[in-house]
């Protein structure tokens, strides 16, 4: 069962400014042939990130406030929230936005494709080089900044621009356009009729069409996704979609950020942990007066909750 991550439960800045080490985790297998190669398969994708807290001694008020996390957290039953001491920032440089459809990314991170809804990522490149790794944010701090062609959006579902759901780190950019399609013919590829010609203005050919509660046996294959657009004629806008034999009835189109849109972000972030060991284990590394005590933690390790 995957863990649960308390979103209240923040390490306090106190046990973070005692001391933190760690390290970041992949999982490859290597092999060395016969005449000393090495082969190299990726198990994970995605980094995970361990952090050893009470590697120093500290004040027994420290302490106590990781036997607390300790204990409200069932041992690592459930997670929660910590800022990484070298690594809690974003700006809309290496702030992207991921676009989704149906929780699997689809498109390319930083640009439009056509979908309401969109993954925070963060993007590691090195200098002199094109190539990067984009790492998916789940838990903002606060309420990140989201820009479109570097203009920030405003935030709220009546008059706003998009709404961002906290629990999962998942941005949802309002439409800015929609239209009924009035009629439809079916094929190799398909042809939609709307009903509002300054909807059709709107997009080029290349653009995406986002298509919702259509009715008929194309449902399934039409609702909830965006479509390549191959052309426009008056009010008709064809799409790359085989609707060969399916009936299509009814149905809304509405326009979304395109792939000539950027789309960035910038804040600050949580990483999820949890504690990774049922025990952790202490030492009196100073003793004397109880006010005057230093205590470290031996192995008291926490590692990243991967979250979809």
């Amino acid at each position: 069962m995957a863990i649960t991550v308390l979103p209240d439960i923040i390490i306090p800045s106190s046990v973070i400014a005692a001391g933190v080490r760690g390290k970041n985790m992949r999982n490859n297998t290597r092999v060395s042939t016969y005449n000393g190669e090495q082969q190299v398969n990726v198990n994970w994708t995605r980094t995970i990130r361990q952090y050893e807290l009470g590697v120093v001694p500290m004040q027994i008020a420290q302490w106590q406030q990781i036997e607390a996390l300790y204990e409200v957290t069932d041992g690592g039953a459930y997670g929660m929230l910590m800022r990484d001491p070298k690594d809690d920032q974003v700006d809309a440089s290496v702030g992207k936005l991921f676009p989704r459809t149906n929780s699997v990314n689809v498109g390319a991170a930083g640009v439009g494709y056509g979908v309401p809804t969109y993954n925070l990522m963060k993007r590691y490149g090195v200098t002199g080089t094109s190539r990067f790794k984009d790492r998916k944010i789940t838990r903002p701090l606060g309420i990140p900044v989201i820009y479109k062609n570097g203009v920030p959006l405003t935030l709220g579902t009546a008059d706003g621009q998009f709404t961002f759901n906290s629990a999962t780190g998942v941005v949802t950019i309002n439409s800015t356009g929609s239209s009924v399609g009035v009629a439809a013919v079916a094929g190799a590829s398909t042809v939609i009729t709307f009903s509002s010609s300054a909807f059709v203005s709107l997009f080029a050919v290349g653009d995406r069409l986002w298509l919702q509660s259509v009715v008929g046996t194309s449902a399934t294959v039409l609702n909830e996704k965006s479509h390549l657009i191959t052309n426009i004629s008056g009010n008709d806008i064809t799409i790359a979609v085989n609707t060969t034999g399916l009936t299509i009835e009814a149905g809304f189109g509405l326009y979304y950020p395109q792939p000539d849109d950027t789309l960035t972000w910038s804040g600050q972030f949580y990483v999820p942990v949890h504690f990774l060991d049922d025990a952790i284990d202490w030492d009196l590394a100073l003793g004397g007066d109880y006010d005057n005590r230093l205590v470290a933690g031996p192995q008291v390790v926490l590692e990243e909750v991967r979250e979809s």
